[in-house]
Order: C-alpha cells, then sequence, then structure tokens
C-alpha cells in the first residue's frame, strides 16, 4: 500500500498535466482568458480531489493484486550454530589409546 502523501504527489502531478490541456480546450471554446482560467481551476481542484478519494477507495480493493504482504512468507527456523560436542575431545583422545581420566596412584 502507498502513503496518502504518495498519493496526493500523483494526483497533483496528474492535475498538471490534465490542467494545461483544459486550459487549451477552454481557450480554443471560449477565446477569453479570464473564463479559461476559472474553467482550468475549477476543473483542477474538483479533479484533484476526485481522483484522491477515487484511488483511496481502490486501495482497498483486493481483486486483481498481487502484494507482497499477502503471500506467504517462508519460515526460517533457526537450528543454532553447530555446537562441538563436549566429547569430541574425549573420543579422540579413546580413539589414540590415551586416557584421559585423571591418573590416580592405586591405594597403598
Amino acid at each position: 500500500m502507498e502513503t496518502h502523501w504518495r498519493t496526493w504527489v500523483r494526483a497533483i502531478s496528474w492535475r498538471l498535466v490534465a490542467f494545461i490541456l483544459t486550459l487549451v480546450i477552454a481557450f480554443i471554446v471560449t477565446d477569453d482568458i479570464k473564463e479559461t482560467l476559472e474553467i482550468g481551476l475549477l476543473d483542477s481542484v474538483l479533479k484533484l480531489v476526485a481522483h484522491y478519494i477515487h484511488d483511496r477507495l481502490w486501495f482497498k480493493v483486493k481483486w486483481g493484486r498481487h502484494d507482497s504482504h499477502s503471500a506467504v512468507a517462508p519460515v526460517i527456523v533457526d537450528e543454532g550454530v553447530p555446537k562441538e560436542d563436549p566429547d569430541a575431545e574425549t573420543k579422540e583422545a579413546t580413539d589414540e589409546g590415551l586416557s584421559t581420566t585423571p591418573s590416580q596412584d592405586p591405594p597403598s
């Protein structure tokens, strides 16, 4: 979903393009600068608000969307880093025939 600010900026940028087109058409029809500007400004303000409302309503419609927010995210299970086997040193020493138990003198 996009922010309200982004929606306003998009609506305004489009209205600038449409405003110029409206001015050209209104001037061709009226041949009067004052009327042309009145028509252009009124048209732009009304359509800017209508465009914003229209966009925000469409954001509520789920049809035809492929949002990453609606997709199921993969679950990552942290198994942790393999720990050293605390008995590994003992096993190696035993395999080599060495004793890992502390030597004890036989009882006298």
